[in-house]
This record gives C-alpha cells, structure tokens and sequence, in this order.
C-alpha cells in the first residue's frame, strides 16, 4: 500500500465518521426538540399556578394590611400623640407651678 492509497483511505474514514458524528448530533438535538415540546404545557401549567399563587399573595397582604395594620398604625399614632400632649400639658401645668412659689 503507497503513501497515496494510506492517505486516500484515511480521508474516507475521516468522512464517515464526520457522517456519523453529524447523523449523531441531528438526533440528539431532534430529541432535545421534542422533549422540549413536550413539557411546554407543562411549563405553561407551573406558570398559570406560579401566577395563581402570586395573586392571592398579594390579596392576602392588602387584607392583612387594611385589616391589622393600618388600625394598630392609628392607634399607637393616637396614644403617641395623647402622650405628647399629656407631656406638654403637665410641663405647663409645672412651670405655671414653679412661678407661684411652689416647688417644682
């Protein structure tokens, strides 16, 4: 066998696994094609639920917000501002005191 004919025939080898390697690479990414068709519903089914999901959340935390936390803000914003104004008006009452000659 000549040098030509070794080469001749490597390049022959070389084709076919070339072939082989493409044929190889077209069904895998055929497969990969229809496994990804086939979890689309799937996917789509997740995400509707994912979206079902996000909605009643933030139902959940406006109820939770109108109904718990808004009254105990106004409350405490109510006895912070009944505090201040005892505070102020005792200070008054005390230093109106401290000018009649009446310890403080």
């Amino acid at each position: 066998m000549t040098l030509a004919e070794i080469r001749d025939l490597a390049i022959i080898i070389l084709a076919v696994i070339m072939t082989l390697q493409s044929l190889v690479m077209l069904v895998a990414g055929l497969v990969v094609i229809r496994v990804a068709l086939g979890l689309k519903p799937r996917v789509e089914d997740i995400l509707a639920n994912a979206q079902r999901t996000a909605a009643d959340i933030r139902g959940t935390v406006r109820f939770t917000s109108d109904q718990v936390a808004r009254p105990i803000i106004r409350t405490l914003a109510v006895v912070a501002g009944v505090r201040k104004g005892s505070a102020v008006l005792a200070s008054r009452l005390l230093r109106r005191g401290s000018r009649d000659g009446r310890p403080r």
